[in-house]
């Protein structure tokens, strides 16, 4: 994850104009929502609880999700995954790394909770 947000980091930038291709537009609005993510929040203050939020950015499952909604859902994210899914954080905890198998479960979850979030 950490790899991923540093290369996303260094080429976020504004464009210039609306000569703007749909790619770079939406790797645009995904750092957006990144930056959304990164802010400091009270509500979030476990680094496990930053994976599942990054995770969820970088994944492309907050896409759809307006940048003034990325809050909420996070909020909401971290309840529904303290609620449905309580061992992801020991599983990010021990893993240290995200392992596929991490992945598959963070995917699932993520997707699943989204589709609800979005309906």
């Amino acid at each position: 994850v950490s790899g991923t947000l540093k290369l996303g980091f260094q080429l976020y930038r504004e464009p210039n104009g609306s000569d703007v291709d749909a790619a770079t537009q939406e790797f645009v609005n995904r750092r957006a929502r990144l930056l959304e993510v990164l802010k400091q929040n009270e509500s979030v203050v476990l680094f496990q609880e930053r994976v599942v939020g990054i995770y969820a950015v970088l994944s492309g499952s907050l896409d759809a999700v307006n940048v003034s909604d990325v809050d909420r859902y996070q909020k909401l994210l971290l309840t529904y995954t303290k609620t449905n899914y309580p061992g992801i954080f020991d599983a990010i905890d021990e893993a240290g790394v995200l392992t596929p198998e991490l992945g598959s479960w963070l995917n699932e979850m993520i997707t699943k909770f989204t589709a609800e979030f979005i309906a």
